[in-house]
């Protein structure tokens, strides 16, 4: 049973508990606390117990609840119950902190049943990496066909698509060199339809850049030349989480860049080991393409 519900916005934390049209109360199994994940979800046991004479409202009322903090309230929250399970769900529109990019064939028409599959998308997201601007690495629906959807803060809703319309909607990356730009429709349209992807045969890794300050969509093509770790000339760069490490045989200077070719640290590294602090993202240096997790 999965439904969805707006539930208004509160000063204080909400309880909530549920009883059947058996009469049984559903009420938590042990944790009453809700804390929503990175994808806006929450899942745990639920128990149940008769509400015996007593009326359904009194019944809830003495039964123990489930807290959902007031912070993702004024918002779509959704709720699924899974009998079989004994499984409770929760899933909050403030509480989805990425978009994710999904075939264009997508059910987002019913939002409050996909947004409880965005924890199996997270190779697909986007993850904010300034305000309003949202980056991943990821490969581009087989289909041929793309949409992408998040939690939209601002209308309070679950899943809400992002995508083109009309003529614009399709995506060249055949005849594009390194990029490919293209509006992006504000997350409060419905109408939208999926972009079509043209000559990406073989389905590459490419770098998406979701800028919803202006609704604009920017696709860097293939990385299949990107690497995590090279070695040159007596010198050994990594790419890891967060960082650039440079292990060098003797005192060297490294320029690295962005990708749209600004500098972004010139760094003067001794001999041994260098560790300097980077963003998640791709970066140019000592002329070759690096990854930071």
């Amino acid at each position: 049973m999965t439904a969805a519900v707006d539930i208004p916005e509160k000063k204080e934390d909400v309880a909530v508990n549920f009883v059947t049209a058996d009469n049984e109360v559903i009420m938590p199994a042990s944790d009453t606390e809700v804390t929503f994940d990175e994808h806006g979800n929450y899942s745990t046991y639920y128990a149940t117990k008769p509400a015996g004479s007593t009326t359904r409202r009194k019944a809830a009322s003495e039964a123990h609840h489930w807290i959902i903090p007031a912070q993702y309230t004024g918002s779509e929250i959704a709720f699924r119950i899974d009998h079989n399970t004994h499984k409770l769900s929760i899933a909050a529109a403030k509480a989805v902190k990425h978009y994710y990019v999904v075939d264009g064939d997508y059910n987002y028409n019913y939002p409050y049943y996909s947004v409880f599959r965005l924890p199996e998308l997270a190779d697909h997201a986007l993850k904010e990496t300034s305000k309003g601007v949202y980056e991943g690495d990821v490969k581009l629906p087989t289909t041929k066909l793309m949409n992408i959807i998040g939690g939209n803060v601002t209308e309070g809703k679950i899943t809400t698509p992002v995508g083109a319309r009309y003529n614009s909607h399709s995506i060249d990356m055949k005849s594009a060199e390194d990029e490919v730009v293209m509006l992006a429709l504000a997350p409060y349209d419905y109408w939208v339809s999926p972009w079509e992807i043209i000559g990406d045969k073989n389905n590459g890794t490419h770098h998406l850049i979701l800028d919803m300050n202006q609704y604009k969509l920017t696709i860097k093509k293939d990385l299949t030349d990107v690497e995590e770790t090279f070695a040159l000339d007596g010198m050994l760069i990594e790419g890891l989480k967060g960082m650039l490490r440079i292990t060098s045989d003797s005192d060297t200077e490294v320029a690295v860049y962005n990708m749209q070719g600004t500098l972004v640290k010139y760094i003067s590294a001794q001999a041994g080991v260098t560790e300097i602090s980077l963003p998640a993202g791709i970066y140019i240096a000592a002329g070759k393409k690096v990854m930071v997790r």
